[in-house]
């Protein structure tokens, strides 16, 4: 199937380790294939990479040979990957939280402080920022730093600057 530049497509993200809606940025030399997307979760550019949940996926696994080598390799990977989705999944329940703690801070009357690095903010404040929008304090990175959740994710954000 041919592809357009930005057009939407199912691939395999490399940031996010989910099958996500991408869009595509460059095609290969034949014009037919995608080279390179974006996904719109995350924002992240990469190789397109088909995506893992798919009706030939199995497949493909199965006709795989693996060594002894590729097999230690792999379970290394997953055992990095395990620990990485763990925190990834926490950042999609707190996304999924955003829309609704932001429509009940809103619902209840109260209005976002303009973020400023200058400004000093504790979690559970509702902050608005020029380019990411409404957020909300999720925690203290350091005395310096908060992380804040946005509609897109999680920022981290620099506070108390001189």
């Amino acid at each position: 199937m041919a592809h357009k530049v930005g057009s939407d497509i199912d691939a395999w993200c490399t940031r996010c380790r989910l099958d996500t809606i991408h869009v595509v940025v460059s095609l290969s030399a034949d014009g037919e294939k995608a080279k390179r997307v974006e996904c719109k979760s995350c924002g992240g550019q990469h190789n397109f990479r088909a995506p893992k949940s798919g009706p030939n996926t199995k497949t493909k696994r199965a006709s795989k040979k693996t060594s002894k080598k590729t097999s230690k390799k792999a379970a290394k990977r997953t055992a990095r990957k395990s620990t990485r989705s763990k925190s990834k999944s926490a950042d999609t329940r707190k996304t999924i939280d955003w829309s609704d703690r932001v429509a009940a801070l809103l619902t209840s009357g109260a209005e976002p402080a303009k973020y400023s690095i200058r400004g000093e903010y504790v979690p559970d404040d509702f902050i608005a920022h020029v380019k990411f929008g409404q957020g909300i304090v999720v925690e203290l990175v350091a005395t310096n730093k908060i992380s804040v959740m946005f509609e897109d994710g999680l920022r981290t954000l620099i506070m108390k600057h001189q």
